[in-house]
């Protein structure tokens, strides 16, 4: 299996009170499927995540905020706690793609400047079962 994640933003820039949309897609361009990739994003505290904003591969069915509480498509567990999301697929097939798309709120009293916002993956999965 070989994996590719990036993330991409919607805008160059923002002001405070206003959503910034954040996308994480993945590739699997190898030609075995991956067991347990886990997306993570470690959010600025100069943003705040917006409530039930998390869209997994452009499903039009919003993920929950609760671990384990998921509608629309499976295969996928997705939390918020504090300012990090995670999200983990229970497999991906060789050759695909997917998106994770959610949103943030930049925080009232934040200086103008550079808000970093990074992710990172890791495909050895969680400990324990897998959705």
């Amino acid at each position: 299996a070989v994996i590719q994640v990036t993330k991409s933003v919607n805008v160059t820039s923002a002001d405070v009170g206003q959503e910034i949309e954040y996308t994480l897609t993945y590739n699997n361009n190898g030609n075995t499927a991956i067991s347990g990739l886990i997306l993570q994003d470690v959010l600025s505290a100069n943003t705040s995540y917006v409530a039930n904003s998390g869209i997994w591969s452009g499903s039009a069915t919003a993920r929950t905020d609760t671990a384990g509480d998921e509608t629309g498509p499976t295969n996928a567990a997705y939390s918020v706690t504090g300012n990090t999301i995670n999200f983990v697929i229970g497999t991906v097939a060789p050759n695909t793609n997917g998106t994770l798309k959610f949103k943030v709120r930049v925080n009232a009293g934040v200086a103008a400047g550079v808000i970093s916002n990074t992710a990172s993956f890791d495909v050895d999965g969680p400990a324990g079962a897998l959705p």
